[in-house]
């Protein structure tokens, strides 16, 4: 269950799925630039799980934001065994406040021995060429077994003399 709901198509939020092969369920993504993240996590090899927005962080006393909170937009389980939290800002809008909350988040998963990163976008045209490779690693463009053997079988070499 998601934390927090998106509220629909707002300027640059619009809301996606991306499928996960490896779980093989959707994983919800606020946005189209978390879409892409999670396209590239996917890629990485080393993500073997993923949830969006699965928690809520309030920060105590004595840290900079106290009673503040804080959502976190993915969390990962990694293919070692460990975990780890993504929070997705395009660099151009990661101002002093969201500094401050990306450290204090940091701290909170180092205390806890998670990983801890924030995603900021990749290059356009790598992106879309990834998006345009992605189709094919999804098991529904695997030949089956079965097909491969009758194409092999259907194609004697009755048919297609040697002519070596």
């Amino acid at each position: 269950m998601r934390v927090r709901k998106s509220k629909g198509v707002r300027h640059r939020f619009t809301p996606a799925m991306y499928y996960w092969q490896r779980t093989r369920c959707h994983v919800w993504c606020e946005s189209q630039l978390e879409r892409w993240e999670v396209l590239w996590l996917d890629y990485s090899g080393q993500v073997e799980r993923l949830w969006s927005q699965p928690l809520a962080l309030t920060f105590g006393h004595g840290t900079r934001l106290s009673g503040d909170s804080h959502i976190p937009d993915l969390l990962a389980l990694f293919t070692d065994g460990s975990f780890g939290l993504f929070d997705v800002r395009p660099a151009a809008r990661i101002d002093e406040h969201a500094r401050v909350q990306f450290d204090e988040t940091a701290t909170i998963c180092g205390a806890l021995g998670w990983r801890y990163k924030v995603l900021t976008g990749h290059d356009n045209r790598a992106t879309a060429n990834l998006d345009c490779l992605s189709a094919s690693r999804h098991e529904r463009g695997r030949v089956k077994a079965e097909a491969a053997a009758l194409a092999r079988h259907s194609v004697s070499t009755d048919r297609f003399p040697d002519i070596s």
